[in-house]
Order: C-alpha cells, then structure tokens, then sequence
C-alpha cells in the first residue's frame, strides 16, 4: 500500500532515476544527507533519524566538510550557534558560559 503512494505520487511529480525505483530508505537517506550538508551536529541528525548508534549517521558526516570549522568559529566566538544548527525549526542549539556548544530537538 505505501509503495503503491510512494510510486504513485512520484510519478505525478515527475520524479524518476535512471534505473532502479525510488525507495522510502532513499527518501530518508536524501533527508539525512540534507541535514549534514546543511550543518547539522552529528547528535541531532542521529535523534531525528531515530538511529540507536552515532556510527549509524556517521555514514553522513563527510557531506559536511565545513561543520568542524564552523563548529571551531563558534568557540572563537565568530559566528552565533544557531547559525550552525542552519536555524531549523525544532533544533534548540544552547551555548554554556563555558563556550560549550549543545544541540537538540524540542
């Protein structure tokens, strides 16, 4: 039934790929990689991926090159920290007086 949507509804988007079908494990996958790209902190794209280990979203991590550099600008104190959690609704991003970076869902 739910692949049965999925086809249907990507059909009307005209969204295909050269071989294969489009999977709901793409949809998340493309979901997860976003969030990386985007700068999200490992931790927070493990709990809304509802991954029970780290190394799970480490699979992500290299489509992020910037995020420790941006992270390190944040403790330099260059660049707000919710700027690194890419201002997304949901990810509460708190910097403690000792300069300690914490981010995670509402």
């Amino acid at each position: 039934m739910m692949d049965h949507l999925l086809i249907t509804t990507l059909k009307r988007a005209g969204i295909s790929r050269e071989t294969g079908t489009i999977g709901w494990h793409d949809l998340r996958h493309t979901y997860g990689s976003h969030l990386a790209m985007k700068g999200i902190p490992l931790k927070v794209i493990q709990e809304l991926m509802g991954h029970a280990t780290l190394d799970m979203t480490m699979r992500y991590a290299h489509l992020s090159p910037d995020t420790r550099r941006e992270a390190a600008r944040v403790l330099d104190g260059n660049r707000p920290a919710s700027d690194v959690a890419g201002g997304i609704e949901g990810v509460e991003v708190v910097v403690d007086p000792g300069r300690n970076v914490k981010a995670g869902c509402e």
